[in-house]
């Protein structure tokens, strides 16, 4: 057999993988919340009653966090897998476990911290609102209702924050408290409410964490469910409707205290176990 007189031609250079700088990550992360404001509002224009569907919103926001998770796996790592590049990966049961726990224990200080600040700044809470429009609701809109908000918000969230920029950003800056404290300041800011952005900003330290330790999304996943199933269960349990512009409701500080307890207990065993994940590999 003849051999070919000139060579074939050779495959194009596969894209490499762009990091991913503290400033990207913030013009993404405002770009999806843009997405998410315009689709809602744009929901709104088409139908009025979406400014009271709880469900459409997520959705939107599950839209837009989704196109932008894509768009800067196209831009950041185009040779990686979606699983691969937000870590969307097994880790020890116990994490999720300890996760799981966590976001339970950490509810009742978040939501004692919430009052405190209400109490000092008095305004409307939109977790009134919330309520009245759960109570409100039949039961198959509160099933939907609370799988929005426990299952599909939490997961749009975590795959962008935990997921897309968080690795890529330990990459480019391999110092993870640095990295878990960045993050937490955008989860909290994106959240537009200011009273509500000291105890988000510590649930994304929390999260922040948990993903680190774990390697993993998923435990951060489950803490952050955990965490959103607290009021869900409240207004599912409560029989009295807020009156409007309510403040949130002030916790028992034993309670808070007792849970300040648990996700410090938590967090340590989490911080632990990482380590010792780390020192076997």
């Amino acid at each position: 057999m003849l051999e070919p007189t000139s060579p074939s031609t050779p495959p194009p250079p596969r894209p490499t993988e762009r990091p991913l700088d503290f400033f990207a990550a913030s013009m993404w992360v405002i770009g999806a919340h843009i997405g998410f404001l315009w689709l809602a509002f744009l929901m709104i224009a088409l139908r009025e009653s979406a400014s009271r569907d709880l469900v459409s919103q997520v959705m939107c926001q599950v839209i837009a966090y989704g196109l932008t998770l894509f768009l800067i796996l196209r831009v950041h790592a185009p040779n990686t897998s979606i699983r691969q590049f937000v870590t969307w990966r097994r880790a020890h049961p116990a994490f999720f476990l300890l996760g799981g726990l966590l976001g339970l224990a950490s509810a009742p200080p978040a939501a004692w911290i919430l009052g405190q600040l209400h109490r000092a700044f008095p305004s409307a809470d939109s977790a009134s609102g919330i309520a009245e429009i759960f109570q409100q609701a039949g039961t198959l809109e509160r099933v939907g209702m609370g799988l929005a908000v426990v299952v599909l918000g939490p997961l749009a969230e975590e795959l962008i924050f935990r997921g897309a920029i968080f690795g890529p950003l330990l990459r480019y800056r391999p110092r993870p408290r640095v990295v878990i404290v960045f993050t937490a300041m955008l989860f909290a800011v994106v959240h537009l409410d200011p009273l509500r952005m000291a105890p988000i900003f510590l649930v994304g330290l929390l999260l922040g964490v948990c993903r680190y330790a774990s390697r993993s999304v998923l435990p951060g996943y489950m803490l952050h469910m955990c965490f959103n199933a607290i009021p869900i269960a409240s207004m599912a349990l409560s029989e009295d409707l807020p009156e409007p512009g309510a403040p949130a409701e002030v916790i028992d500080p034993t309670l808070a205290l007792a849970g300040l307890f648990v996700a410090a207990a938590c967090t340590a065993a989490i911080v632990t176990l990482g380590r010792r994940q780390a020192s076997s590999d």
